[in-house]
């Protein structure tokens, strides 16, 4: 921080221009608090080794859509909020046709993403399962290709917001990759 605060003052000292600090109480600042006071209860990443499996598989991946700057895997990385490196922050006004996406989306964003391939979660009772597998016992016939990815205890690591779901040590359900393509041409 303290790198970053010389730096924002050279420049500002530079091109001469000033500005004045001054506190704000929290109940006249309601905009600015908020946002400092969320929490990605979706933060988190697969592991390294796993990542480096799929890659070879079906890689090179280009771009890593759902990623932060401490956990992406590509140097080319889209990130759900603001963050430093990160090419884009709404990964949704992007044409991703001509990459090789990476995609390990929050789970409340799966369906939204269902097009490309992806990290997804075995589990028959959540919500997007029925788009998956219309039967519940057989993929539905957009996913061309999948790995039923290994029982690890570290598959994934948490965020840093610590939740319980991801980064557990005993998972409750098993994980997939999938290889998702609509235009059945092909």
């Amino acid at each position: 921080m303290q790198s970053l605060a010389v730096e924002i003052f050279a420049s500002c000292a530079t091109k001469s221009i000033s500005f004045e600090m001054k506190w704000i109480p929290r109940d006249l600042n309601t905009g600015a608090d908020c946002l400092s006071r969320i929490i990605d209860f979706d933060d988190y990443a697969l592991n390294n080794d796993i990542f480096r499996m799929l890659d070879l598989r079906w890689g090179p991946h280009s771009v890593d859509r759902f990623a932060c700057n401490y956990n992406t895997e590509l140097a080319s990385f889209n990130s759900r909020f603001y963050q430093s490196g990160a090419e884009v922050v709404d990964v949704f006004t992007q044409d991703w046709k001509f990459e090789n996406n990476w995609l390990v989306p929050p789970v409340s964003l799966i369906v939204r993403v269902i097009n490309l391939c992806y990290v997804v979660p075995v589990r028959k009772s959540s919500y997007f399962w029925l788009v998956l597998s219309q039967d519940g016992r057989h993929w539905s016939p957009f996913v061309h290709d999948w790995l039923l990815l290994p029982d690890h205890k570290s598959l994934f690591f948490r965020g840093k917001a610590k939740n319980r779901l991801f980064g557990a040590k005993n998972l409750c359900f098993k994980a997939a990759d999938l290889r998702v393509k609509f235009n059945v041409s092909e």
